[in-house]
């Protein structure tokens, strides 16, 4: 991507993120549902920032799975989630160390 800081990636995945949302609450569906997506946004922008330094790639992998979690919970009456505040509040504490793993096996500086 010659030309093409980084910043500019990052402002894209953001802002196209935020697009993506208001064309799906253009449609009808309801955000209510979805809003999470913005942590994923934010987490793939973290990777893409910096995936050699270890703390970026910790926040970016850390956000993906929170915002992931977050969409599973507020839809778990469609995928057979049961109770979704003990199902939110486990994968937010599971994904922690997860994430912290992937960024030592992934992150490049220490």
């Amino acid at each position: 991507m010659a030309g093409v800081g980084r910043g500019w990636v990052i402002m894209a995945v953001v802002l196209g993120t935020v697009g993506l949302l208001f064309i799906l609450w253009g449609f009808g569906v309801d955000l209510g549902r979805w809003w999470p997506s913005v942590f994923c946004a934010i987490g793939i922008a973290s990777l893409i920032r910096g995936l050699r330094h270890r703390e970026n790639v910790f926040l970016g992998f850390l956000l993906l799975g929170w915002g992931a979690a977050g969409i599973a919970a507020l839809n778990h009456d469609s995928i057979g989630i049961v109770r979704a505040w003990p199902f939110l509040i486990g994968a937010l504490i599971v994904w922690i160390p997860v994430s912290s793993l992937l960024a030592k096996l992934g992150g490049g500086d220490r």
